[in-house]
């Protein structure tokens, strides 16, 4: 029994032993694996459908993090050195704050240039197909560029009861807290592109001459994570204006 006993202890400090190692190790090697390498790269950013180059600012993100922030001009390359860590993931360029553009990350993966790819924000024009007793269907188009990841807010009179479609209901922006509904399409709109908004309605009551119901469109851009976000983080609009369309 005792001899049981002498081996399982053996057992377990070997296996504390093992572990403790493999931790270590991993802890060391992360630690040590940074290698930071200061990189001279000549940038610029164009117009994905005009190719003509454009003036933003622009971010460098590496490991969630922005390691670098400056500004491209149209006529000009603008040297830059940045540190990057090389045994960590790829970091990636992204135009921002631009009112003309959206933000658009590409990926770094070496040499001594790089050149952003901005896509172009378009106006949404929005007119009424049709309507009836129960629905009202809308189609909207993007033009002079994208709308990206389109959604929108809905906000009735007394007279409706409740109002669907078939996209996906989410929870208000903070912008739009005062909207009855918001949903999401998760679709983008490409330039000279078209999408029709069926909105099936309820009524409480007859609707009369002081009922209204305003649609306001509202788009998407990237974050500097790269995600998508409707608003920023003090519930700002982000990409694109709003639109408003009211059906009365």
């Amino acid at each position: 029994m005792g001899n049981k006993k002498f081996v399982v202890l053996i057992v377990l400090f070997l296996l504390v032993v093992i572990v403790g190692g493999v931790l270590f190790i991993f802890f060391n090697k992360s630690k040590t694996d940074v290698v930071i390498v200061k990189q001279v790269i000549y940038v610029d950013a164009i117009d994905v459908k005009t190719n003509k180059n454009i003036n933003t600012k622009f971010i460098i993100v590496q490991d969630d993090g922005i390691i670098y922030d400056g500004e491209v001009y149209s006529d000009s390359i603008e040297k830059i050195e940045v540190n990057i860590d090389v045994n960590s993931t790829a970091p990636y360029f992204m135009n921002y704050d631009n009112d003309e553009y959206y933000s658009n990350a590409g990926h770094y993966t070496g040499g001594t240039k790089f050149q952003m790819e901005a896509v172009k924000i378009g106006e949404l024009k929005i007119e009424e197909v049709s309507k009836n007793e129960t629905q009202y269907v809308l189609n909207i188009t993007s033009v002079g560029g994208d709308f990206r990841e389109i959604g929108f807010c809905l906000q009735w009179s007394f007279s409706y009861l409740d109002i669907q479609t078939n996209y996906i209901l989410i929870n208000n922006p903070q912008r739009f807290s005062m909207c009855d509904k918001v949903f999401h399409t998760r679709l983008t709109l490409n330039e000279n592109n078209s999408m029709m908004i069926v909105l099936n309605y309820k009524l409480v009551d007859e609707l009369s001459d002081d009922d209204k119901l305003e649609v306001t469109f509202f788009d998407s851009d990237r974050s500097y994570l790269n995600t998508y976000i409707i608003e920023n983080e003090e519930g700002k609009d982000v990409g694109g204006v709003d639109y408003l369309f009211v059906i009365d």
